[in-house]
């Protein structure tokens, strides 16, 4: 007669449960859950608590053969229950995973719209966001840097009582900032209705402790494949034209095609005065070329990096055979993760000569771009002064100096860059 096997444990069961069940029928195996790879495996990882000691083993072993023992019954509840909900989420994890490629895969065959990744992931972001605590970030280096580029760079060309509009704004994340800078009015539109709402939850949060003085108005709307106009005749607070537009970590998407850029840009122009400026932070095009050109002519795989922080995967090979150009400025689609902040979300590259020459035809000059690096080593030193105690202790490296290091440098200071236009000139538009 055959020996019996045990089955294959359930994703949903417990480790303690299963062995309780089958452990009789378990050879002995080493090495049985070998640690996963940062990106590549992730999908399958199930916990099962490898990180016990062999003593405690032993332990919740005796204390099954044991069950009038009624304070160890609760220890193997509890570690039961505990390992039962990760798994679960772990499976359920795994489900949303598989929809999120199912509607990239839709993407990139041009059957969906890109809009609606966006969106559910932001919604899905600031869900998260509200339930946990941003110093525990694994990434908080990096998100301190990146919000001491953009508190240097929206100070250098802020104004005290300007008026201010930032598109595509989030959950408000410049919102101390713009306080610190004493504007008079800040005009805050985003595609996702519920960044919209957590943008006003913090603002009335935040507005007596760090005393935000200025006018706050927020809408919910597509800045960038439409006009603004529909959105700005149902707030006749609004007191445009602006002498401040505020593009931070989002232009990208408007570069899916030539008229939803066009547009972004015509709603940046007709929003400010003359003299007012349009400044931003974008991925630095010059640095994905660099990273492309990497490859060789050859190369029949796709085309992603990656390190611990960060991943970028190019949809389409069309850089390495048009001779490593790209073959439109518009369109060029990858997909990017930056861990604990975006899940592999699909982006576009702006070829920054295609943004300057689309912003001169509409009366912007380019007065401003350099990448991250470049603009925190000429900036830093002067402003200095006027950054906060956490500010400055948000950014000290382990040797004692002030900037970003390791894996996160590269998915911050280099593949990022700064921009600033100004408007000079009015120019007719439909």
């Amino acid at each position: 007669m055959a020996a019996k096997q045990a089955p294959p444990k359930a994703p949903w069961m417990s480790e303690e449960k299963y062995q309780k069940l089958y452990g009789h029928l378990l050879e002995p195996k080493e090495n049985e859950h070998a640690q996963k790879n940062d990106f590549e495996g992730e999908d399958d990882a199930i916990i099962t608590d490898t990180t016990r000691t062999k003593n405690k083993e032993e332990m919740i072993f005796n204390e099954y053969l044991d069950p009038m023992n009624s304070n160890n019954n609760k220890i193997i509840k509890s570690t039961e229950t505990s390992l039962y909900e990760r798994n679960k989420q772990l499976y359920l994890q795994k489900q949303v995973d598989k929809q999120k490629k199912s509607q990239l895969e839709q993407v990139f065959k041009g059957q969906a719209n890109v809009n609606n990744l966006v969106i559910n992931h932001y919604n899905e972001r600031t869900n998260i966001a509200q339930s946990e605590r941003r110093d525990l970030s694994p990434i908080i280096k990096l998100k301190n840097f990146n919000n001491v580029i953009k508190y240097i760079l929206i100070s250098k060309y802020t104004k005290q009582h300007d008026i201010v509009l930032e598109l595509a704004c989030g959950k408000g994340g410049d919102l101390i900032k713009y306080g610190r800078n004493n504007i008079s009015q800040w005009i805050g539109f985003d595609i996702s209705e519920q960044s919209i709402s957590e943008a006003k939850r913090r603002f009335l949060a935040m507005k007596k402790k760090h005393q935000l003085n200025y006018q706050t108005i927020l809408a919910q709307g597509d800045c960038f494949g439409h006009s603004l106009a529909p959105i700005v005749s149902k707030l006749p607070e609004c007191r445009f034209p602006c002498d401040l537009v505020s593009i931070q970590f989002a232009l990208h998407y408007a570069f899916e095609t030539e008229q939803k850029a066009r547009r972004a840009i015509q709603n940046v122009s007709k929003s400010l005065k003359i003299g007012g400026h349009f400044l931003g932070t974008i991925p630095d095009s010059e640095f994905l070329r660099y990273k492309l050109k990497k490859f060789p002519k050859d190369f029949d795989k796709k085309l992603k990096w990656r390190n611990k922080v960060y991943k970028v995967e190019f949809e389409s090979d069309n850089f390495i055979k048009n001779d490593y150009e790209w073959d439109s400025p518009f369109g060029q689609l990858y997909t990017y993760y930056l861990k604990d902040a975006i899940d592999h979300v699909p982006e576009y590259v702006i070829p920054f000569e295609t943004l300057r020459s689309i912003c001169d035809d509409y009366g912007l000059e380019l007065k401003l771009k350099k990448s991250f690096t470049q603009f925190f080593a000429d900036e830093f030193p002067s402003w200095m002064k006027s950054l906060t105690k956490n500010q400055l202790e948000g950014i000290r490296r382990d040797d004692g100096k002030y900037g970003i290091t390791g894996d996160e440098k590269e998915a911050a200071a280099f593949f990022y860059c700064v921009f600033c236009f100004e408007k000079t000139r009015n120019v007719e538009i439909d």
